[in-house]
Order: structure tokens, then C-alpha cells, then sequence
């Protein structure tokens, strides 16, 4: 069985539609569906399970996975709540590293969450270099965890 987490999201649900494609269908997704239309993202693939992320830990608990596909994270730029931002894409990423460590399940890691949006609006000031820029000369990623 495979894990993606964040498999219902654009990037997570194309890459259970490449799995379905290869002929698995022994697919766990972890992820927050919401009320919202995310759901569709998953209404025609093949799954073995939906996993709410509030229950993964125990669901891993006793599991043999053949590799865990790590997508999950909040990768709104706007995200002001900073401590749940680390915890769900440093503290989640880092607790999924450390089973597939302890269980030898192979872990992959892909994020897009610290690569959007530009650091600086165009009239504040550059975060890199501390000068008034305009956002086509500072381009850097603006959430709170970002690429340094």
C-alpha cells in the first residue's frame, strides 16, 4: 500500500491518477476534504482508504506501507496562523520521516508550499536584502516557512 499525503489537492490527486494509471489502486490518501469541492479531485480514482490527518498517526500504528508520498501541507501564502503552518509542514514532515526511518519505508518528499508568491508586494521591502524593491527584482516565496 501507498501513502500520499495532500493526495486530494491538484499536485496529490494527479499523482494517485499516474498511480491508478500504473495499475495501483492500493492507495491511502491523507487529507482534509472540507466542505469545499476538493473531493471531486478523488471522485475518479481508485483508493484504498481516505485518511483524515488528525487520525494518521494512529492509522500508521502497526502498517507496513511500500513508500509514503509526502504532498500534504498548507500552501495558502496567506497563512497567518504561523504555529499551525510549522506544524503541519515542518513538525507533520518530520514525525513522517522519522516512521518511514524506524518501519525502512521509503519516504518521498516533493513541496510547492514555500515556492509561491513573491516576498515583497512591489512598495515594502525586500526581505532578502533589507531595500525597498519592486516584486519583479524580489521574487522570493512570502510564507512563513520559506526556501532561505
Amino acid at each position: 500500500m501507498l501513502l500520499v499525503t495532500g493526495g486530494a489537492g491538484f499536485i496529490g490527486s494527479n499523482v494517485v491518477a499516474g498511480l491508478n494509471e500504473a495499475g495501483r489502486a492500493d492507495i491511502a490518501v491523507c487529507d482534509e476534504l472540507g466542505s469545499g469541492q476538493k473531493w471531486r479531485n478523488l471522485a475518479k480514482r481508485q483508493l484504498a482508504d481516505i485518511v483524515p490527518p488528525q487520525a494518521l498517526t494512529s492509522w500508521l500504528d502497526e502498517r507496513k506501507l511500500d513508500a509514503i508520498i509526502h504532498l500534504g501541507a498548507i500552501s495558502d501564502t496567506t497563512a497567518t496562523d504561523a504555529d499551525l503552518v510549522v506544524e503541519t509542514n515542518f513538525r507533520l514532515s518530520l514525525r513522517l520521516l522519522d516512521w518511514c526511518t524506524a518501519t525502512r519505508t521509503p519516504f518521498i518528499y516533493a513541496s510547492s508550499a514555500a515556492t509561491y508568491g513573491a516576498a515583497c508586494g512591489g512598495d515594502c521591502r525586500c526581505r532578502r536584502n533589507g531595500r525597498g524593491s519592486s516584486s519583479s527584482t524580489c521574487s522570493g516565496p512570502m510564507s512563513i516557512i520559506r526556501a532561505r
